[in-house]
């Protein structure tokens, strides 16, 4: 894994939730899906219970259950949230 690669893992650790137009739902950290996904991320490399990096083709929606990459349901953002806690949201309209 490249340092920049650990970086993107590193960062996306602070970004928890995905707020929809109808709700602020929790992010699937790798391990929790409902499909069976070894020990590391064949995709982006994080380790079980971290978060996946927000363009990983495993990370599970945690919307709808599909694959947050094509799912749709987070393809409009409208902006992006930090938090007084420097967390990070990102906040999606509707398809």
């Amino acid at each position: 894994m490249t340092p920049s690669w650990a970086k993107r893992i590193q960062a996306a650790q602070h970004e928890e939730a995905i707020e929809f137009g109808d709700g602020l739902l929790q992010r699937v950290p790798f391990g929790s899906e409902l499909f069976d996904v070894g020990l590391t991320c064949r995709d982006c490399g994080c380790d079980r219970g971290q978060l996946h990096v927000s363009v990983c083709c495993v990370e599970q929606c945690p919307r709808c259950n599909g694959q947050r990459l094509s799912c749709g349901c987070t393809r409009a953002v409208l902006e992006r949230v930090e938090t007084p806690g420097g967390r990070i949201r990102m906040v999606y309209g509707a398809d």
